[in-house]
């Protein structure tokens, strides 16, 4: 068996295989799933995990997790990994450039607030992991949902925010404005006026 091209009306017809090279059997073994979805890794950009219905309903997704107050319907719940972008960070903010970020929805029926953590990577500092925020996508800005960080032995030190909606959330640090900027700044804004 071999392969051949040829232009649209039939003409130029030449070979594309060599004698010998092309394979008759090839294998066609499935690709990995992590998620379970039936879409192979390699083809699917977003990890989906099914959500139950209930309370405090709790999903975990690679490098994140997710707790709805509670679940009326039942759905999947999508962690897209994405690379966010630094415009809409507040004064002080710089984004975390080796931390993952994700666009999280879902199509189950959710009641608020929902808890969402994000992985901190292991190679951080405890002080770098300190100044961490929970940066959560509102309206064409980031926002600092920040409420609470998780650091326990044998598990992902994380940085945990509550929002009312899903939408991007990325790790991004603060510094506060030294009091030589902040003063600058007022000047800088006095002289607008």
């Amino acid at each position: 068996t071999q392969l051949y091209a040829m232009n649209r009306d039939g003409s130029g017809r030449r070979r594309i295989t060599q004698a010998g090279t092309f394979n008759t059997n090839p294998t066609l073994a499935p690709q990995p799933d992590r998620d379970g979805d039936g879409v192979g890794d390699a083809c699917d950009g977003s990890y989906d995990v099914a959500t139950g219905t209930g309370s405090n309903v709790a999903v975990d997704g690679p490098g994140a997790n997710v707790e709805f107050a509670g679940v009326t319907a039942a759905g999947s719940t999508s962690f897209v990994p994405i690379t966010p972008a630094p415009g809409g960070l507040p004064a002080g903010y710089t984004l975390c450039d080796t931390c993952a970020a994700f666009d999280i929805s879902t199509t189950a029926s959710v009641v608020p607030p929902i808890t969402v953590c994000l992985d901190v990577p292991g190679s951080l500092s405890a002080a770098t992991f300190q100044g961490l925020r929970l940066m959560h996508g509102e309206n064409g800005s980031w926002v600092d949902r920040t409420a609470f960080r998780v650091d326990q032995p044998g598990l992902p030190r994380q940085v945990c925010g509550i929002v009312q909606s899903l939408s991007p959330f990325a790790l991004a640090s603060f510094r506060a404005p030294s009091a030589s900027a902040m003063s600058a700044l007022v000047g800088f804004s006095r002289l607008d006026q």
